[in-house]
């Protein structure tokens, strides 16, 4: 599931409806118009916007969501996405050359990944 944050380039208030936009689902435009619309007969969908731009992270733009998801998804990894992969495929290029086992490949498959 992709993380919800607010985005400040292009915004109008908070920048809330810009983040949602562009995390997918709906345009910038939909979203403002659902906001504006939904608030003419119903109380909550303000309090409901006024909470995300207070409590949602800020990404100063769009393309700012991706790099800060592909630094969450390394530190969730434990290290350097990098140093793995290359790890991997060392593992790989081993079983390969049949100096390793498949059962041992993949315990150190595992243990690589931390499994």
């Amino acid at each position: 599931m992709t993380k919800l944050y607010k985005v400040n380039e292009g915004k109008m208030l908070f920048g809330v409806c810009t983040g949602l936009g562009a995390t997918g689902g709906a345009s910038v435009t939909t979203w403002r118009i659902v906001f504006a619309v939904s608030s003419l007969f119903l109380f909550f969908p303000i309090v409901i916007y006024f909470v995300m731009g207070v409590a949602l992270p800020v990404a100063k733009k769009k393309n700012d969501i991706s790099k800060i998801e592909e630094v969450e998804v390394k530190k969730e990894l434990g290290g350097n996405v990098d140093k793995i992969e290359v790890e991997l495929e060392k593992i790989k290029e081993m079983r390969d050359k049949n100096l390793i086992s498949e059962e041992e490949f993949q315990s150190l498959r595992n243990k690589t990944l931390g499994l």
